[in-house]
């Protein structure tokens, strides 16, 4: 079975969400879980890719623009209250 913490714990870590406290129990868990290590390292090798200002700067595509429009105005489905779909 596989660790569970970084779904509990690692974005918040990342995004200094945690106490003092809470954080430290996380890094010590990082050095004996190859799991959340690993979810970690993932994180930031991508965090440092991806979020920077070039790429943050781009305009979407007008195909991007598009499919959001279209989704966005996309009025959601209505359930009966049996949960299905009327």
């Amino acid at each position: 079975m596989e660790c569970n913490k970084w779904e509990e714990s690692g974005l918040l870590y990342t995004s200094n969400e945690l106490d003092d406290e809470q954080r430290e129990q996380f890094e010590n868990h990082c050095r004996e879980c190859s799991t959340c290590a690993g979810e970690l390292k993932t994180y930031q090798q991508e965090k440092a890719e991806f979020f920077t200002l070039p790429v943050l700067s781009e305009s979407p595509s007008q195909k991007t623009d598009q499919e959001i429009l279209r989704v966005c105005s996309t009025p959601p489905q209505t359930k009966t209250s049996l949960n299905i779909f009327a």
